[in-house]
């Protein structure tokens, strides 16, 4: 693995290349390269630029607790997963730029450091929000017969709708069977 430097140097070249139209087009084609792809990769970019330890002091001066953080963080992702906004981020340069620096920053860092810092009741709390928005997203993507964004035919709404669902039932098994079957820890 490599150190934390150079994944964050890494990961601004990431979002770089991902505002030239190359990348852009191949990621924006297909809602399922969009949704499913690039965007858990930007916020995966805002992780490792986090974890780098003049950031770290920063974060730990302006939210020592987190709470801040995961506002912050649950915001931008209720932001992303509104079709509307995705429809923007192809059509709008403005509105790419604003995608490739909210989800690294806004969503990546804001998230990863409100996870570091919360007890375990914030990090349920900011789990099961991600976890029921990406069931909301997919239930609406699979029910509605209109097409909802106007990048994308319905087939590809539908698509990428089941993989949220199915992602978010595994998500809920996997849940359930840590919480409920993995080995107790003997605090005597």
């Amino acid at each position: 693995m490599l150190p934390s430097k150079d994944m964050a140097l890494f990961a601004i070249l990431f979002m770089a290349a991902c505002l030239s139209m190359p990348v852009a087009d191949f990621f924006e084609n297909q809602m399922s390269r969009h949704m499913l792809l690039q965007l858990p990769l930007l916020i995966l970019c805002g992780v490792y630029i986090a974890k780098t330890a003049g950031l770290q002091s920063l974060l730990k001066k302006l939210d020592p607790l987190g709470y801040s953080a995961a506002i912050l963080a649950s915001g931008w992702f209720i932001f992303w997963m509104l079709p509307i906004n995705l429809d923007a981020a192809q059509e709008i340069s403005s509105y790419r730029l604003l995608k490739i620096l909210s989800l690294p920053l806004g969503l990546g860092v804001s998230g990863y450091w409100a996870w570091k810092q919360l007890n375990g009741i914030g990090r349920g709390v900011l789990a099961l929000e991600a976890w029921a928005m990406c069931m909301r997203a997919g239930w609406i993507f699979v029910i509605s017969k209109e097409q909802i964004c106007a990048s994308y035919l319905p087939y590809e709404q539908r698509q990428v709708g089941y993989s949220l669902l199915y992602l978010g039932v595994g998500v809920a098994i996997i849940t359930i069977g840590v919480a409920f079957f993995r080995p107790s820890t003997n605090y005597d």
